[in-house]
């Protein structure tokens, strides 16, 4: 992943919800990766190792989906794969009726822990 890409969990099109200013951390929702690994690498020797961190743990979600298995992380979420099926589309040039295939895309589920968390409990 570059270091440019963003963490962000939103559907497509549209952004993710503004804060409300109760939480300090809300100013800013949206962390680059470089901005997320400068955020944790107090716990590393060094950043770069903090970067390597974040690149080993996304790197082997991704090949575990990849690979049609699955991620738990116990209070967290879980990655896994969800097959979404054909559906109904409409060309925007020719106004004609359309079947989009079908296929396999990532999900999350979040945790009872990070759900809690989010909430403020």
């Amino acid at each position: 992943m570059p270091a440019t890409s963003r963490l962000v969990l939103a559907s497509p099109g549209r952004t993710p919800p503004t804060g409300t200013g109760s939480n300090p951390q809300e100013e800013d929702e949206t962390l680059t990766k470089s901005e997320f690994v400068e955020q944790i690498s107090s716990g590393f020797d060094s950043k770069k190792a903090a970067a390597d961190a974040v690149d080993a743990v996304l790197d082997g979600i991704t090949n575990s989906l990849a690979g049609g298995g699955e991620v738990n992380f116990t209070g967290f979420g879980k990655f896994s794969v969800a097959e979404r099926g054909p559906r109904q589309g409409v060309n925007p040039r020719t106004g004609e009726r359309i079947t989009i295939a079908g296929g396999k895309v990532p999900k999350f589920s979040a945790g009872a822990g990070l759900k809690s968390k989010v909430k403020g409990g």
